[in-house]
């Protein structure tokens, strides 16, 4: 309860304060990142604090800020837009691991491995139809179900 409280007081303070970046806070949160609207709009990104500090961090930090991109024009419509629309949704992940996946290939990691554990995310959390979901179209860009 008083990481909640302390979390929402760093945003307060962040929006207050009237920061031109991308505030990346840390507070318990059901996932390793999410990005969120502030009051004013803006994208903030929030990290769980059991990744602050580890390797894990870098990749999360990188998915996430895809994210901060996608909702750089109207983070209040697109936020809204991920909510309630499937398949935007399932398009804006997608390119969030896409990216997340280049990134951790770079380090030696397993494309494969990482594509299955991208699919059952997509599978279990999205309920997508995965057997179309993939990180190596053309020009690397991800494909997506219809």
């Amino acid at each position: 309860m008083w990481l909640v409280i302390f979390g929402l007081l760093l945003i307060a303070v962040t929006l207050l304060r009237n920061i031109r970046h991308v505030p990346v806070l840390s507070m318990e949160i059901p996932s390793q990142g999410r990005t969120i609207c502030d009051l004013a709009g803006n994208p903030v990104v929030i990290l769980a604090p059991q990744i602050v500090g580890t390797p894990e961090e870098h990749f999360v930090r990188l998915h996430e800020f895809v994210h901060v991109r996608q909702l750089s024009d109207n983070c209040g419509r697109a936020m809204s837009r991920f909510q309630y629309d499937k398949s935007f949704r399932i398009s804006q992940e997608l390119e969030a691991y896409c990216a997340e996946l280049a990134e951790r290939v770079k380090y030696g990691m397993n494309a494969d491995l990482l594509m299955h554990n991208i699919r059952l995310i997509f599978d279990r959390i999205y309920e997508a139809d995965t057997t179309k979901i993939n990180c190596g179209g053309d020009n690397g860009n991800p494909i997506a179900p219809p």
